[in-house]
């Protein structure tokens, strides 16, 4: 695509290069045959076996299965569904479902296989070095961009663009 541009016009954006910072994926985990595992899953039994497992029923009603490597949270609802967050890359992602599918079989004794892997968003922060007026870019961009002039931590995104082809989001955080 860009094989025929010189790259010595662009050696100052070089160094501009997105790195993923968060990946959202869905799963759906269903009881293998013979298991005697069936849905709706039991999740007070899911919390109450599994290490590091969180599970407040009356704030939210998944048990959330935490992971240092890589690092993921990931979702646990009764309909089997397996949301996951938090990894870096889209094999981070697969690989600690497949942890978290391990370890159901493991320390809860719930035999599940994966169907319908997939990455439904992906998450990418550059620095630009340089200021951006987001409220200007917001108000130019109205379609595809978003700024909330109400975050004010700097771990908020402050300013976000939409891209619709290919579908990812760019954002800028008020601390870059």
């Amino acid at each position: 695509l860009t094989d025929h541009l010189a790259l010595r016009d662009y050696t100052d954006l070089l160094d501009t290069c997105p790195r993923l910072v968060n990946v959202v994926s869905l799963a759906e985990a269903i009881p293998l045959p013979g298991s005697g595992v069936t849905l709706p899953l039991n999740l007070h039994h899911i919390a109450a076996r599994c290490s590091n497992a969180y599970y407040s029923p009356k704030r939210f009603s998944a048990v959330q299965l935490a992971y240092d490597v890589p690092r993921a949270r990931i979702l646990v609802f009764h309909t089997g569904r397996l949301v996951q967050t938090g990894c870096s890359g889209p094999m981070e992602a697969r690989l600690s479902v497949m942890r978290a599918v391990r370890q159901l079989q493991l320390e809860a004794g719930i035999h599940v296989r994966v169907r319908a892997f997939s990455v439904i968003n992906q998450v990418g922060a550059a620095s630009l070095h340089a200021r951006l007026d987001c409220d200007r870019f917001a108000t130019e961009h109205s379609g595809s961009a978003h700024y909330d002039r109400q975050a004010r931590t700097p771990s908020a995104f402050a300013c976000a663009f939409f891209v619709h082809t290919p579908r990812a989001l760019s954002a800028r955080s008020r601390s870059s």
